[in-house]
């Protein structure tokens, strides 16, 4: 049972889900896919290892922007994601870019995620663990 839950939230993410990317630019306002709202990338920041040219993390400030009214601002980096409404915005990557000045402008790499089914699926495993804790605790020798 608890393996067709858990196909079942994967239908039911792929069905009613979405993934996407989207990039920005500092002080670029975007519309999010398959949304009614916008997200803004106030600020991008690359952290670098002391002493070295190694990238420690990227950073990027997002703004989510509804109906004209700024409701929310987050700093998300790698694995620390901005969810709104049900939809995630992973730190995925970044770009440089430079002009024929020499100037760089870095672009931020979102992956957008919607995904209902998560939690179907996180149900299934649930199950899945419980039937095999009491399948194993329930199990005796007989003589």
């Amino acid at each position: 049972l608890s393996f067709l839950i858990i196909l079942l939230g994967g239908v039911i993410g792929s069905l009613w889900g979405f993934k996407d990317y989207l990039y920005l630019k500092e002080k670029e306002v975007k519309h999010v896919p398959q949304t009614n709202f916008y997200i803004k990338l106030n600020e991008f920041r690359l952290e670098y290892y002391q002493n070295s040219k190694m990238i420690k993390d990227y950073k990027s400030t997002l703004t989510i922007i509804e109906n004209g009214k700024e409701i929310l601002t987050k700093t998300i980096e790698v694995n620390e994601p901005l969810s709104y409404k049900g939809i995630r915005f992973y730190q995925a990557s970044y770009e440089v870019d430079v002009d024929e000045e020499f100037h760089h402008f870095y672009y931020s790499g979102l992956q957008v995620v919607k995904d209902p089914g998560v939690g179907v699926v996180w149900l299934g495993c649930s199950l899945l663990m419980l039937g095999l804790t009491i399948s194993f605790t329930s199990f005796r020798l007989e003589a």
